[in-house]
């Protein structure tokens, strides 16, 4: 997952950030109004980053944030890949080195904005934050077992072998 491994990459450079600001977008929060505000209805997202890791999340609602967004979204898109043709970039290997040493830099000298409080927001990772950063950013789904020990993963079923390194029982719920 191309998401994850950029946060891998930003958590480990920089620590985790004590809050992070983002549009609305059902990535990050449920949209759906019967959950909302239900603590147990959590996006991966909301999941990984406020219980796992206890970053607060604060949802824009002003257009204006939302205006912001897209349009650094696209500027980011049209200009990284004029930059990166220009530059004569065609692998991933180059393009990831291009944008850590050139690209990002540059747009960060022109674009950039002083802070308005001078200091780092950012905490370090725990020790077990660090050796989980990939289980906690990984993507987890429930799913219960079968009285024939077997298991459904969306349109495939899976039977479980009859020696576990664990117990398990009937009705028993696996998160993957």
């Amino acid at each position: 997952m191309v998401f994850a491994h950029l946060k891998i990459l930003y958590f480990e450079k920089h620590g985790k950030p004590l809050s992070i600001y983002l549009d609305r977008l059902r990535t990050y929060k449920q949209n759906l109004k019967s959950v909302f505000d239900n603590p147990n209805c959590l996006t991966q997202f909301q999941r990984a980053m406020e219980t796992d890791m206890g970053i607060k999340i604060i949802h824009a609602f002003s257009p204006q944030a939302k205006g912001r967004t897209e349009r650094l979204l696209n500027t980011l898109q049209d200009r990284l890949v004029k930059e990166l043709r220009l530059a004569g970039i065609s692998t991933i290997e180059e393009a990831n080195k291009f944008c850590e040493q050139v690209f990002i830099p540059k747009f960060n000298a022109k674009f950039s904005v002083i802070p308005a409080k001078k200091g780092n927001l950012h905490k370090p990772l725990t020790k077990f934050e660090k050796d989980n950063l990939d289980k906690i950013l990984s993507v987890r789904k429930t799913r219960v077992v079968n009285n024939d020990f077997t298991v459904r993963d969306e349109s495939k079923w899976y039977q479980l072998a009859e020696k576990q390194p664990c117990l398990v029982l009937r009705k028993d719920r696996l998160v993957e």
